[in-house]
């Protein structure tokens, strides 16, 4: 976007550069996704300690997903290392394949879980005391021409999702 490559892109999180304005679209959270056959997805949470007893298969270490994930363990004074992290991608339908077919959990935003949710793929689970939130947002260069247009096709989208 710096170099006008991009018009507009959604992001999670946020930019900090003045040179950009955003409009927030929506919010997310993580959450612990995990198969129908693992013992856990019978729970409505799940501990920090019983979470380092399971297979984690997680976002690239550059993720937002991951950094958020991390960041919040730092809160509780957990790091990465204490947990047993089998596998790291930077695919989400691939990690989310493998959490269906019961190779492991992960951490995952819910909202990129939707349609597995739907179909009783997998289940989502709260990790006990954490609440992982992060906004979603439209960004774009402070001297974009058709923010009107952009605020419309937002609300047309909006509409249609709501019903």
């Amino acid at each position: 976007m710096k170099v006008y490559e991009v018009d507009v892109c959604i992001i999670s999180g946020t930019i900090s550069d003045s040179n950009f304005s955003y409009i927030p679209l929506d919010n997310d959270s993580l959450a612990v996704a995990a198969s129908n056959d693992n013992p856990i997805s019978n729970f409505e949470s799940i501990s920090l300690q019983k979470l380092k007893e399971e297979k984690l298969i997680l976002r690239s270490k550059n993720s937002d997903t991951r950094l958020l994930f991390e960041s919040h363990l730092k809160t509780k004074f957990y790091d990465i290392s204490d947990f047993n992290v089998i596998l790291e991608l930077d695919n989400v339908e691939v990690i989310k394949d493998l959490v269906r077919d019961n190779f492991g959990i992960s951490i995952l935003a819910r909202k990129s879980c939707i349609r597995e949710l739907k179909k009783n793929r997998f289940k989502m689970i709260n990790i006990e005391n954490m609440t992982m939130e992060r906004q979603i947002n439209l960004y774009f260069h402070k001297d974009f021409t058709y923010v009107n247009e952009l605020k419309r096709m937002i609300s047309i989208f909006n509409q249609l999702i709501n019903n």
